[in-house]
């Protein structure tokens, strides 16, 4: 890159590969604000040429963070834009190009080292069947303990047990499920750089274990009124509307995953024979699913009066300006929490996300003593296993293999 350029003439070209990356709009106009405000600290400075020290300072100046082993999405959003603009910025002063992170959110000081083992660890896992999306949870579990490691300044070849304890006492606080995903992902990590002669022993084989006194936290389940509630909340007379009655009901009567919802195309909808087929994307297994009328009827009403016109095939799209699909980092749990306070349903004791809802139909599913296979195939579970523990919530079915007390006395 030609470094005599100006700070202005820099940005201008900065802006371009932006544009030319295919960066949407709104991430485009966060971008901009951040060079624009650059630009008048430069000026203010009387600064000519960019550097990266220039850039640092900025940072420090407008942006400060202290390195606390936070990762860049736990910092208020215009910090993080203002750095991921900076090292952006950075890479295109250097290199002429810059390198557009697309799913995985990074830390602010992820070295070379840690993100080459990041990327050979997910490539052991796929040789070994896991789906994309496991990996991805995988890896960006890793960022965090990566950022542990790069903010006490241990190398991988100094990674010991204590090593393992101290990042383990930094998620302590958060829910006992995230902790030990956690620990099951540091777990697979530790082997996976034993077995490959990154380490000299396996730390994996004495992780130490969180002691909770809920250790299978119950599945949170929706009454069956809340959920009639909840659909009758549904304003169907606007295009928002007749989307989001057709995505509950997806959820309510299919049990569709958020990520499905999301992925769903036109062509994954057989309308001759009431079908629906499409590959899971947790689990990466085709699924075949019978489309009930309600169901149905409801995704025609938003594609004939809602869905705006477009040659996008994706089946639900964002309300707003540009037209596009439902991205990775959009939310879809927001539509319960709009809708459940419409209804004037209290959340306060239930898990919000649309998972609850996946819950609630296994329940259901099991009061009417449809078979626990048959459960695992249309939520898209790969292992009966995983479809029991909704038998802790059946309170039904768990009376009637309670023994009778007048018998035994």
């Amino acid at each position: 890159m030609d470094n005599t350029k100006s700070m202005q003439e820099l940005t201008a070209a900065f802006d371009q590969a932006l544009v030319a990356a295919g960066y949407s709009e709104s991430r485009l106009s966060n971008f901009r604000t951040v060079t624009k405000r650059l630009l008048t600290f430069g000026a203010d400075l009387g600064i000519e040429c960019y550097s990266s020290y220039v850039g640092k300072q900025f940072l420090e100046k407008h942006y400060p963070v202290e390195f606390d082993g936070r990762l860049v999405h736990e910092l208020p959003c215009t910090t993080q834009y203002a750095w991921r603009t900076i090292a952006l910025l950075n890479d295109f002063h250097t290199h002429g190009s810059f390198f557009r992170a697309r799913r995985l959110k990074g830390n602010l000081q992820l070295t070379p080292e840690f993100q080459y083992l990041s990327d050979k660890f997910g490539d052991d896992c796929r040789s070994k069947g896991t789906s994309e999306a496991t990996v991805y949870r995988w890896q960006a579990d890793l960022r965090k303990f990566f950022n542990y490691l790069h903010s006490n300044k241990i190398a991988i070849s100094e990674i010991s047990y204590k090593t393992v304890v101290g990042f383990l006492g930094t998620i302590i606080t958060l829910s006992d499920d995230a902790v030990e995903h956690h620990r099951r992902t540091i777990s697979l990590f530790l082997q996976f750089l034993f077995h490959n002669g990154y380490v000299s022993e396996d730390y994996s084989r004495n992780m130490p274990a969180k002691r909770s006194l809920h250790k299978n936290p119950l599945p949170s389940v929706w009454e069956h009124e809340d959920v009639d509630k909840l659909l009758s909340a549904v304003d169907r007379a606007n295009p928002m509307g007749k989307r989001d009655y057709a995505i509950l009901l997806l959820v309510t009567k299919l049990g569709l995953r958020v990520g499905d919802i999301r992925a769903l195309c036109l062509g994954d909808i057989d309308w001759e024979n009431s079908r629906l087929s499409f590959v899971q994307s947790k689990t990466q297994k085709r699924v075949d699913l019978p489309l009930p009328d309600d169901v149905g009827w409801a995704i025609i009403d938003y594609l004939k009066y809602g869905r705006p016109k477009t040659d996008i095939q994706n089946v639900f799209l964002t309300g707003r300006t540009p037209i596009m699909a439902f991205s990775d980092t959009s939310s879809l749990s927001g539509i319960i929490v709009r809708y459940a306070q419409m209804a004037k349903i209290n959340l306060s004791k239930r898990k919000q996300g649309m998972h609850s809802l996946r819950h609630t139909l296994a329940t259901r599913l099991m009061e009417e003593n449809i078979p626990i296979s048959t459960i695992a195939n249309i939520l898209g579970h790969t292992s009966t296993d995983t479809v029991k523990k909704y038998l802790q919530v059946d309170v039904t079915h768990l009376r009637d293999c309670a023994l009778d007390v007048e018998v035994l006395l």
